[in-house]
């Protein structure tokens, strides 16, 4: 296969090693720090931009050197992508819009190289490495219909000098590189969505862990915050370090389990539970406004206290419960819940609006 390709298969690979590995292999380049976090934390970010800086690269030299010997057309065509590569990049960082910038990208891509072929006879071999980028950085939907189309202009469009036996050897090629790239993206995907979801779930009570709720944070629309804001509840087991010394860390667990799942019945959908390490435990109540909270933290308690049970009988949590108004910094609200929750702590079996 066309060396093009060979080293776009590599780059396709290494990028298989997860991002983890990926932040194993930049760090000793000394990258700054939130540089490198968040090509670490955001995996199709990292490939996009992997991508998009291998194209730039690979067809700059290419740009200089048309110019250079009078080839303006071509040139041109050349400085097109790499800028068209270069925005792309500049707004997948600043936006963060992968999906979009994605499509956008390939798009373009795939577009430039089939005028390029088809208007200046240019070489094929290009095509192969837009193909497999496709797959790797755009929706499976716009991938296939993209490279379907690439494949139909080129092998149907009557061009001088290329024998329709020519014509259908790349299109068997090309279909055949598609059908990789699809197969090997699809399973890259999927590996990563299963870890992400692995690395954000709690594996005893299978709750999201901190990492998760980091995340969640981020993410929350505005929408979360409406009527009047966010609702934040942090509650925590009463005496949970007795149960554990008394009847064994596997008594603990069951009750941490239980906890969990009184939880999830009690609650809607729409909220989210997380735990926040040893035995507390965060719900968000998106929409949730002040006035509606002791509805609902009233429904929690009352739930927890008739189904959650210990080795030696009923066990009991106190809460906390904060608004989030949509301009207040998550660690500020959580530190007022978690004042709210101790001063509950002194009556035992109670909850504190703060």
């Amino acid at each position: 296969m066309h060396w093009h390709m060979s080293c776009m298969i590599l780059v396709a690979s290494a990028i298989h090693g997860h991002s983890m590995r990926f932040k194993q292999i930049i760090a000793p380049f000394q990258i700054d720090s939130p540089l490198r976090n968040r090509l670490s934390d955001d995996f199709m970010l990292a490939i996009i931009s992997l991508i998009l800086v291998s194209a730039a690269g690979s067809v700059a030299p290419f740009a200089v050197y048309r110019f250079a010997t009078g080839n303006f057309m071509v040139g041109l065509l050349d400085a097109a992508l790499v800028s068209g590569m270069l925005i792309a990049l500049a707004y997948v960082w600043r936006t963060g819009k992968v999906r979009a910038a994605g499509i956008v990208a390939s798009g373009f891509a795939n577009l430039m190289a089939v005028f390029a072929i088809l208007a200046f006879g240019m070489p094929r071999d290009w095509l192969y490495t837009t193909l497999i980028a496709t797959f790797l950085v755009a929706p499976r939907w716009f991938a296939v219909s993209s490279c379907v189309l690439v494949i139909l202009a080129i092998a149907g469009w009557p061009t001088d000098g290329i024998s329709a036996e020519e014509r259908l050897t790349f299109a068997s090629v090309a279909v055949i590189v598609s059908l990789f790239s699809l197969i090997f993206a699809s399973g890259v995907f999927r590996r990563h969505a299963e870890l992400s979801r692995e690395a954000s779930l709690d594996p005893l009570t299978g709750v999201g862990n901190r990492r998760a709720l980091a995340l969640d944070i981020m993410d929350l629309p505005d929408s979360a915050f409406e009527p009047a804001g966010l609702g934040l509840v942090l509650l925590d087991i009463d005496h949970f370090k007795m149960v554990n010394d008394r009847h064994g860390h596997d008594a603990g667990d069951q009750v941490l389990v239980s906890l969990a799942g009184i939880l999830r019945r009690s609650l809607r959908t729409t909220d989210r539970i997380f735990r926040h390490g040893g035995e507390e435990f965060i719900v968000l109540l998106p929409g949730v406004a002040r006035d509606d909270l002791p509805k609902v933290v009233e429904k929690l308690m009352s739930a927890i206290r008739t189904q959650l049970r210990g080795p030696e009988g009923a066990i009991t949590v106190s809460m906390g419960a904060v608004a989030i108004p949509e301009r207040e910094e998550f660690s500020r609200a959580l530190a007022r819940a978690d004042r709210a929750m101790y001063q509950a702590k002194d009556e035992r079996d109670s909850w504190v609006l703060a």
